[in-house]
This record gives structure tokens, C-alpha cells and sequence, in this order.
């Protein structure tokens, strides 16, 4: 409860509406898509609201023909801010049981003549998959325990989904109570049948309080010679929650002959598992007759000795097969059977953990939406049945990697370090960010891997002393400053390039108080058995670059005196070479002449003319590279890092 409220929270800042429809039938919401304007429909008084206010972003609207039974429909063609293919609505609803249906139709709208294939969620189950090829219109109808935002999905499949109505209706205190959230079963309508109705049409609101839509049983009855029975007064449902409306109840059909009486209904996958409530009263004002309910010839249960002018409830479970033959056979008198309901069984989706799903909620709304987060669409499940984009979720749905690169997210970083469960990776290289980094204590204790270059972020690195990452990429940034001591740790990998002055132990950056350019290159840090450190320099394509990165070099380190040092080295001077071709001895005349040594560190990386890389490290007095720096030209000392950096 106190999740969903905060999500309506999250939904009203964010600017969506969340509205509560109402109208004459209490509680009801009731959405016309593609509507322009509301109406009130004229066969059964519902009133039905435009979805205007209610649709996901990037849809198109649709008139039907005059001679369609739905007038309007929404569809929700691709686009790149939607990679995901889910387009949601979150509609504010009643919390407890609910009637959820939706109506689609294609009919040849767009003149194509290819029927989309699309699915269905509501929260994280994905309920049903859309085919116009066997059926159009499409009706389908869940009950379950709803949330107070509820969130309804379609996901594209093949082809482009649509949607005509999308309806809500609660239901009573513990009716249907085999659909039960602490059970994790919701319940998808297969068939609701009206027995003993003489005509061809469906009963729904008002006769039903609840709109339920009940269908003739003349569309399903076996041949036989059964008749029906009806009375006008009421009859005594007080035992039974769910119970099926009056009009319904006040009918049956039973045989004379003493003869059974058959359904013969085809079920859509032999491997479900259905439960099927039926519904019994005597109208003659006597003791009811005793006869078997049967399901493909198994006798399931006795139905015997029914209460005059009341109405009993029978509910049984059965494995599904391509067709449920029901039947009642008769013990003693007429058997008989006023309505009944075959629902399929669903298993419902264990959602996202819910502190994961508050965070990225709040994420959204801290940043900008014209980026990859118009594909989050708040109040939807992040994890499930397709995880929202850039996002990685465990079988639990607790959210694990994160990956916002390149998004065009714009805003202070802080806005990014919400509070996860388990978070392990997150990127969010390559984008407009900007702003310290927060006090992280307590938190991202399972952080792993953090890419951060490509932005404009400043401070120190102290916010990430509290970390225990084994990969931190925090290269093109305005970060200067000392080191954290503890990310001299074994199997850490970091990158810092392109900062003004990253300060390590041994080296303290000096005093610069002009802002030229600096080179382009990594500075890669790693500790293992040995701690290792890492330069990687990058060739300027003009004179003028060079003068820039010579000028650069002289300021920071002195790294003028060190690229000499180098290119007087001999090879016996040379502990260890990485990547070279064949004629690596003679790399002088062939490598570039520029080279970047950030940090002061003696570990280098040199281009050859023919693009191809050259890694080597450079023998260096202790007191000018201090005793790590000297520490890793020991022979063999250096071994190529895989850390995934770009």
C-alpha cells in the first residue's frame, strides 16, 4: 500500500493523470480509445471516458466504420524511445479484486491487411498474446487483485498493437477467492455462460451490478431435447459472494427425460490448469433433484439436495484438455444448472522488488524526458514481463545492471545514486551530466562496475571511498584531487583520463593555474598480485597538437624530461613489450612521436604508424617514480588488462 501510494506520488510530479473515473456506476472506469470526447452508451447506460488523458505517448487514433460494433481505436506504431515495444496505461483503480477487460479489434483499419500479433500484461504476468488470424473482435478478461496503480501493457510482437475499450469493475469481498494475491493466482475468463436463456444475446450492466458479460449457452449446447425453466421473483443469494446476477438465476435448463444434459466447450491450451464454478437453484419451490457432474466423462462431484429458491455454488479445478465435455447425469430427477464460469488458472509474476522500482521511478523523474527513459513507464513493472530499457533484473526481480550510456540524460549525477537493493553495474557514460558525487556510505555495496566518464562532473573522488568496486571509469570529467588510499586494492581497475589532475600517492599534482587544453589519453590504475599502473597516450594529427601536448607534458610532472628519458632508452632499458610486431626492436623509427604520461607512471602505450598498439614499460629512478612506479617495471611485473573501457 504504502509503495502504490508513493507511485501515484511519482505519477503526479511527473505530470500524468491519474484519475479515478467517475460516473454513474460506482467505482467503474471505463475507457473508449481513440475517442475525441466521453459518451454515455445508450443500450446499458455505462459511461465511457476518452483515454486521451490515460495514453502512452506516441500512439495514432482511429475511427471505425459505421457498421463496426466499436467505434474508435488507439495504436501504438514503433518508435525509437520505445525499443521495449511496451506501451502502458496506469490508471488509478480501486485497490482489492477487480475485473479487468480489454476489447481490440483490427478490422482492416490501416488497409494493410496484415493483423498484428501483440501481447498482454497487466503488472508483471503477461496474460494473453493477441492474434486477429483465429478471432477479431478480441475480447479478454482478467480477475485479480489490482493495486492502486494499476498498469495494463501491450508489447509488440508482430505488427502494430491496438486497443478499442479498456474497462475496470470491483468486485465483492470474497468473491472468486481462488483469485488470490497471497496465493499468486489471478484468473483469465474463458467462458461465462448463461444457462437456460431463450435469447441469442449477452447479459451484462445493469442486470449485472458487477458488468460481468454473460453469453447465451444456446452458442454451446449439446443437441438434445432440454427445456428451460423461469421465474420473477428473487431468489436467496446471501451464501453465495460471487454469485451470478438475478436476471441469470432466475433461469434454468434442465432435461424431462431424465437424460444428461451437455456442454461441449473447446478450451485454447491442453496443458492449462481451469477452474469452472457453477451455479444450481431449484425454481420449483421443492428439494432439487441429486445428479454427477462429469468433465470428459470423470465424474468430478454429487449435486444433490439444493435449498428451494436459493442458489448453490460448486467449484472444481481440472487439467485442461482441447475440449471439456460437461455433463450432468442424472441419479434421481431432472438434472440442472442456472450459469456457469470456466476460468484458466494464472500464475502471477513475481513483480520487482519494490525499493528497486521506487529508484528508478525516481531516476525518471530526475532527469529530462526526451531520452531513453520515455521507454519507463512509471507505474509498469521494470523487470517484468520485458524489462524497461538499459535495464538487467535476477529471475526475483531485484534490478542488477543499469546501463544509461549515450542517453541524453541531462541533470546533477546525484539524481543517479537512488537507493538498490543489489545493484552491481551501472553506466552511465556519455551523457550531460553534471555535479558532485554524494556521500555513497551505506550504499551500492554490491557496486561492481561504475562508468561515469564523458560527462561534466567535478569534485573529488572521495564520495566513492566507500565503494567496494572492482572497475570505476571516471575518464573526461573535471574530477581532480588525491586518490582514495583504498583504491590501491587488489583487482581494481581505474580509469582517469582526461581530468584536469587525478593526484596518486606518490605523485602529487602540481599547482596549474592555467586551464590549456590537456592531452587525450587514459590513465589506468590497477592493483593484483603486483600494483600495476597503466598510461595510455593518443597521437595528435597536427604540429600544433603536438606543441599543445609538449606544453601540456612540461606543466604537469614534468613529462617533457620523461619522454626523453625514453626515447633514449635502449632496449636493454625496455623490461617488457606488449602488442609489438615482429620488428619491435627497431621501434624507434616506427612509433609516432607523441606519447602521454599522466600521472607521472611508467608504464606507456605507443601507436605504430600502421595503427597497431605497442605497450611497454621504461626502467625509472625510485625517486622520481616512487616505489610502486619502480615496483611495477620489475620484469614481468606488467600483464594486459581486459578492463572493458572504450
Amino acid at each position: 500500500m504504502r509503495f502504490a501510494k508513493t507511485t501515484q506520488m511519482l505519477l503526479l510530479l511527473q505530470g500524468l493523470v491519474l484519475l479515478e473515473v467517475v460516473n454513474a456506476q460506482t467505482g467503474f472506469t471505463s475507457l473508449v480509445c481513440g475517442a475525441p470526447s466521453d459518451y454515455i452508451s445508450q443500450s446499458d447506460g455505462i459511461s465511457w471516458t476518452s483515454d486521451t488523458a490515460f495514453a502512452p505517448p506516441i500512439s495514432k487514433t482511429f475511427s471505425l466504420p459505421s457498421n463496426s460494433s466499436l467505434r474508435t481505436l488507439r495504436s501504438f506504431p514503433p518508435d525509437a524511445s520505445r525499443p521495449s515495444g511496451r506501451s502502458c496505461y496506469s490508471i488509478l483503480v480501486p485497490f482489492g479484486l477487480s475485473l479487468v477487460r480489454a476489447t481490440f479489434t483490427y478490422g482492416n483499419y490501416d488497409t494493410l491487411n496484415k493483423p498484428p500479433v501483440f501481447g498482454v500484461s497487466i503488472g508483471a504476468t503477461m496474460f494473453s498474446t493477441i492474434n486477429f488470424n483465429t478471432q477479431d473482435p478480441w475480447v479478454e478478461e482478467m480477475i485479480l487483485n489490482a493495486a492502486e496503480v494499476q498498469t495494463f501493457c501491450l508489447i509488440s510482437m508482430d505488427g502494430i498493437p491496438v486497443i478499442s475499450l479498456l474497462e475496470f469493475r470491483p468486485l465483492p469481498p470474497g468473491a472468486y477467492n481462488h483469485a488470490s494475491s497471497s496465493l499468486g493466482v489471478a484468473l483469465k475468463k474463458i467462458y461465462r455462460i448463461d444457462c437456460g436463456s431463450e435469447a441469442m444475446k449477452n447479459t451484462r450492466y445493469p442486470d449485472d451490478n458487477y458488468d460481468r458479460i454473460w453469453n447465451s449457452d444456446q452458442y454451446y449446447l449439446d443437441a438434445s431435447t432440454s427445456s428451460t425453466h423461469s421465474i420473477t421473483h428473487d431468489l436467496n443469494t446471501s451464501a453465495v459472494a460471487d454469485a451470478a446476477p438475478m436476471t441469470v438465476l432466475q433461469s434454468n435448463r434442465f432435461n424431462f427425460r431424465n437424460q444428461s444434459l451437455s456442454y461441449s466447450l473447446p478450451l485454447a491450451k491442453p496443458n492449462g490448469k481451469y477452474l469452472m464454478n457453477t451455479y444450481f437453484s431449484e425454481l420449483h419451490g421443492a428439494v432439487g433433484p441429486t445428479f454427477k457432474l462429469s468433465v470428459n466423462e470423470a465424474v468430478l462431484m454429487t449435486v444433490g439436495g439444493l435449498p428451494p429458491l436459493s442458489v448453490s455454488e460448486f467449484t472444481v479445478t481440472q487439467a485442461a484438455s482441447w475440449w471439456w465435455n460437461i455433463s450432468l447425469l442424472p441419479v434421481s430427477g431432472a438434472p440442472l444448472i442456472n450459469a456457469l464460469e470456466i476460468y484458466e488458472t494464472v500464475q502471477l509474476q513475481h513483480i520487482s522488488n519494490k525499493k528497486d522500482a521506487r529508484a528508478l521511478n525516481l531516476i525518471k523523474l530526475s532527469f529530462n524526458a526526451q531520452n531513453i527513459l520515455l521507454d519507463w513507464s512509471l507505474g509498469s513493472d521494470p523487470c517484468f514481463p520485458v524489462p524497461w530499457r538499459g535495464i538487467s533484473c535476477d529471475t526475483t526481480g531485484i534490478v542488477t545492471s543499469l546501463d544509461l550510456s549515450r542517453s541524453q540524460l541531462s541533470g546533477d549525477v546525484a539524481g543517479l545514486f537512488q537507493d538498490f537493493t543489489r545493484l552491481e553495474y551501472l553506466n552511465v557514460s556519455g551523457n550531460n551530466l553534471f555535479g558532485r558525487i554524494p556521500d555513497l556510505k551505506g550504499r551500492f555495496q554490491s557496486l561492481k562496475v561504475l562508468d561515469l566518464s564523458d560527462n561534466q562532473l567535478t569534485g573529488t573522488l572521495d564520495g566513492f571511498a566507500t565503494l567496494n568496486l572492482h572497475y570505476l571509469n571516471i575518464a573526461n570529467n573535471q574530477f581532480s584531487g588525491p586518490i582514495p588510499e583504498k583504491f590501491d586494492q587488489p583487482g581494481l581497475v581505474l580509469i582517469t583520463l582526461g581530468n584536469p589532475c587525478i593526484q596518486y600517492a606518490t605523485n602529487p599534482c602540481p599547482s596549474v593555474t592555467d586551464h590549456k587544453p590537456q592531452p587525450v589519453g587514459i590513465s589506468a590504475r590497477r592493483s593484483g598480485h603486483h600494483s600495476r599502473s597503466l598510461v595510455v597516450g593518443v597521437v595528435s594529427g597536427t604540429l600544433a597538437a603536438l606543441l599543445v601536448i609538449a606544453a601540456a607534458g612540461i606543466i604537469c610532472c614534468h613529462r617533457y624530461k620523461l619522454q626523453r628519458e625514453l626515447m633514449d632508452a635502449s632496449e636493454e632499458d625496455i623490461v617488457s613489450v606488449k602488442g609489438a610486431p615482429s620488428e619491435s626492436g627497431a621501434f624507434k623509427g616506427v612509433l609516432s612521436r607523441v606519447q602521454e604520461t599522466a600521472s607521472c607512471l611508467r608504464v606507456h602505450v605507443w601507436r605504430f604508424t600502421q595503427g597497431s598498439f605497442i605497450r611497454f614499460t621504461v626502467k625509472g629512478p625510485t625517486h622520481e617514480l616512487g616505489a610502486k612506479a619502480h615496483f611495477s617495471a620489475r620484469r614481468g611485473g606488467w600483464t594486459r588488462t581486459s578492463a572493458p573501457w572504450r
